[in-house]
């Protein structure tokens, strides 16, 4: 059942009156409503703050490098060009070994298969 009285705070509250049906009440449902809520506010939360002091820490670590700017540009992006051909490498060497392993299996299916239709022909 819904509540629409006023609750003495002047205004008609909209929201699920204790003695709502269910096994645990509407108190109970408006608690775990109100907990997931906080539940995803917190989480957004710490994102924020994770990507602020992400943000700071990088910004105080360039203030504080011990060589210029265009030296310390140029530092980065030979750190992420080997990053990134590193990892290149690495998902193509995955890559490489799952279609082999995919390869082996389907013909491993595919014999059992045919010996399953010889022995029922």
């Amino acid at each position: 059942m819904l509540d629409r009285s006023g609750g003495g705070h002047g205004g008609a509250r909209v929201g699920l009156a204790p003695e709502s049906s269910g096994p645990h009440g509407g108190t109970y449902i408006a608690q775990s409503l109100r907990e997931a809520k906080m539940s995803i506010r917190s989480a957004g939360a710490r994102y924020c703050n994770w990507l602020a002091a992400g943000v700071i820490g990088a910004g105080v670590a360039l203030l504080f490098a011990p060589q210029s700017g265009q030296r310390t540009r140029r530092l980065i992006r030979r750190k992420a060009e080997r990053y990134i051909q590193d990892a290149g490498d690495d998902v193509a060497e995955k890559t490489r070994d799952l279609y082999i392993r995919s390869k082996q299996a389907a013909d491993g299916r595919a014999r059992r298969l045919l010996r399953k239709l010889h022995v029922a022909a």
